[in-house]
């Protein structure tokens, strides 16, 4: 644990240094890359430590036309100074209706439906290659993820329990069974997935706070695979913020994950979903 908590430090302070260097001092030169955003929502809580995850995004090699951060709107209030001066720098903030955990993704393929939209989480370093490593080309029928997991079924060919599948196993070769996790990132087009995508009233009353497992149904309905790409990296997030993770709440308890999944299937029919 204080290993893990020195690490996180040393990268915060990293984090602020290079910052510095890259905008202070003038050193970012390169254009950003049109027709590409990276979208993300984030709530007071997590405000403390949210502007080391935007500067980490925003210094990406590859950098994108812009980074949209939606917050809903009884929360614009409390954004600090810190992350509003950011918008001089290539950050969007965008008031919105508040779909929670959907807010990173729905009101961007809602309003950019022709841009290739990379969704991130708030409370994590992203290292410079993430962006341009979710860009490697893929297969038309393909989405791109930094980390899946790799669904195990039982012997009727049906999902076994969330904690049974292969954590981080998905793997380069497209497969049914590659679940996409939204912390490590997701590449998305709004053509490769089903229209019911951006039904947040739908999503939020089958699968309310697994939202992975809803783009995971939404590709497979479109009949996409998920596949992995680009270089593995250590996920580090910062501490103060998971205290309100929502993986505390998906990933204990009642087997909310299965739960929100089971009830994904029943609304939509599994057919065809895992082969």
């Amino acid at each position: 644990m204080l290993k893990r908590r020195l690490k996180e430090v040393g990268l915060a302070t990293w984090v602020r240094l290079k910052w510095w260097v890259a905008f202070h001092a003038r050193s970012v030169s390169h254009r950003p890359t049109p027709g590409i955003v990276i979208s993300l929502t984030s709530f007071p809580p997590r405000y403390p430590t949210l502007g080391l995850t935007l500067k980490s995004l925003l210094m990406q090699r590859v950098r994108p036309e812009k980074v949209l951060l939606w917050i809903a709107a009884k929360d614009m209030a409390a954004i600090p100074e810190e992350i509003r001066q950011l918008e001089s720098n290539g950050l969007q903030i965008l008031e919105c209706e508040d779909f929670r955990s959907y807010n990173k993704f729905i009101h961007a393929l809602r309003y950019y439906p022709d841009y290739k939209i990379a969704i991130c989480d708030d409370d994590t370093y992203y290292p410079p290659h993430w962006l341009g490593d979710l860009l490697e080309p893929v297969a038309e029928n393909q989405i791109a993820g930094h980390r899946l997991h790799l669904i195990h079924l039982d012997e009727h060919s049906q999902p076994l329990p969330y904690g049974d599948w292969l954590h981080e196993g998905g793997c380069r070769e497209p497969t049914p069974l590659n679940f996409p996790t939204g912390v490590g990132g997701i590449l998305l087009e709004a053509r490769k997935f089903a229209p019911e995508v951006i039904d947040a009233a739908t999503a939020r009353r089958l699968s309310p706070t697994a939202d992975d497992m809803w783009l995971y149904l939404m590709g497979r309905r479109a009949g996409c695979e998920f596949v992995r790409v680009g270089k593995p990296f250590a996920l580090i997030s910062w501490r103060s913020s998971q205290e309100v993770a929502l993986w505390q709440t998906n990933n204990t308890g009642e087997r909310a994950n299965d739960r929100q999944l089971q009830a994904l299937l029943m609304h939509f029919g599994a057919q065809g979903v895992f082969e």
